[in-house]
């Protein structure tokens, strides 16, 4: 489930897709003026997309990092588990097992062993030291 959320702080306002990637919550927190903190709270003045979230969301306080993590588990209901990640999905490598297989993390809140040269991803170079990311193809 993906919901287009206007948040707001201090009259600002911004609107984002939720769940969001790391560099969208810091472009976030930065149009809003916050700081991207574990506990960098927000207004929701409404949700566009739906309406359920939307009455149960609208004008509450919430927690930046938890929305996220919230919406990302929503989202990953939505899906067949025996669906391939989609296309453009980053994730992370969490290890390499005994017979070479890439055990992920993915942006969207699935888990799923990648294989050498049985499914198509791209290596992206870390911007720093914390772990090797991958985008399926």
């Amino acid at each position: 489930m993906r919901a287009m959320i206007q948040v707001m702080h201090e009259n600002n306002y911004h609107n984002l897709t939720f769940p969001s990637k790391e560099k969208e919550l810091l472009i976030l927190c930065y149009s809003l003026g916050v700081a991207n903190t574990a506990k960098t709270e927000v207004e929701i003045s409404t949700v566009h997309n739906d309406e359920r979230l939307s009455a149960l969301l609208s004008h509450q306080t919430v927690n930046l990092d938890e929305l996220n993590f919230l919406m990302k588990r929503l989202d990953s209901f939505d899906q067949n588990p025996y669906a391939p990640i989609p296309p453009g999905i980053e994730g992370t490598v969490d290890f390499v097992d005994d017979i070479g297989t890439l055990h992920c993390n993915f942006d969207n809140g699935r888990s799923l062993g990648v294989i050498v040269g049985e499914d198509s991803f791209t290596v992206i170079k870390p911007e720093e030291e914390q772990g090797m990311n991958l985008t399926m193809r």
